[in-house]
């Protein structure tokens, strides 16, 4: 007996269901323009955030040459100024050695040695004179007085200001994209029974559970902005529940229910607002406790929720 019986609820279920179920065709005109304008801003955000990142990427590549060519100019100053300052005292020691007198020589070893050191003294000196002056003609471009490394650092500044700007509004873009796509929670809560086979809440056996389960207290919220296309009152199965018709997100056309609500705040025809409040947790129709029913519908097939509500943004 409680088989048939729960058979025949079901089947008086499913039969409310389809009725409240078949198309509205009253609010189609203003339902497919609000599609429209939702898909092309989409559109719209999608492409400028493209043209920002690729700008911005543009700008990283400028950035990332310039540093290059700034390390390169500490480098080669670094590597001159040493080659100069060993230069000059080079020459210094040569002075020195001009103004001291001829000691009397003690021997013609160390005469030799003196020559034999002065010779080599000698042949550094003019191959460091011959590296500065090949260093000299690449220097002379870039890293007198250090105008060119000056220079260099002024447009790494400038660059890094755009780049963080470009920064700034990729940001901007991608919030405002995300609030036209991404869910929001539609209650506080916890998750009580998942999408899917399980355990017959009212009886004996199993069935699938077409929705997840959210059990807590307080309002009832719209995950995403659109049009409520169904707000009514089934004695067996939702209770008081809620259908959104959100438009096309990501090329998928989307729509959300909310079931055994304790009141409704919106009705059919009513344009809402993502996060907006539109009914009040309860337990009417079907249900066992204070519970949000909540099912989500991707081009009319419904599917788990839970990847949806795993990427919501908070309650």
């Amino acid at each position: 007996m409680i088989i048939i019986k729960r058979n025949k609820i079901i089947k008086n279920t499913l039969l409310s269901l389809s009725v409240l179920s078949m198309p509205v065709y009253v609010f189609t005109s203003n339902i497919q323009t609000a599609y429209a304008d939702t898909v092309e801003e989409q559109t719209t955000l999608k492409s400028e955030i493209e043209r920002l990142t690729k700008e911005r990427d543009e700008i990283k590549t400028k950035l990332d040459s310039l540093t290059n060519k700034h390390n390169n100019l500490v480098n080669d100053l670094t590597n001159s100024e040493s080659l100069i300052s060993k230069n000059t005292i080079h020459k210094e020691i040569k002075v020195e050695e001009k103004k001291v007198q001829p000691l009397d020589i003690k021997s013609q070893t160390v005469k030799s040695d003196m020559r034999k050191m002065e010779k080599s003294e000698l042949t550094n000196s003019m191959k460091d004179e011959i590296i500065l002056s090949q260093k000299s003609d690449d220097l002379a471009t870039h890293i007198t007085s250090g105008d060119e490394l000056k220079k260099t650092n002024q447009e790494i500044e400038k660059l890094t200001t755009q780049l963080n700007a470009y920064n700034n509004l990729i940001a901007t873009k991608t919030d405002q994209l995300n609030e036209l796509t991404q869910l929001k929670m539609p209650a506080k809560g916890v998750y009580t029974s998942l999408y899917g086979k399980r355990k017959f809440p009212l009886g004996d056996g199993y069935d699938f559970h077409t929705g997840v389960d959210i059990a807590g207290s307080g309002n009832i919220k719209a995950t995403l902005s659109g049009t409520v296309t169904q707000s009514g009152y089934v004695q067996e199965g939702y209770g008081n529940w809620i259908e959104i018709d959100h438009g096309v997100i990501n090329g998928i056309h989307l729509k959300t229910r909310y079931g055994h609500l304790a009141k409704r705040y919106v009705e059919k025809g009513q344009s809402v607002a993502k996060g907006e409040d539109i009914g009040l947790m309860g337990m009417t129709g079907w249900a066992t406790g204070v519970h949000l029913h909540f099912e989500v519908y991707e081009n009319g097939k419904l599917v788990d929720p839970m990847p949806y509500l795993e990427r919501a943004s908070e309650y």
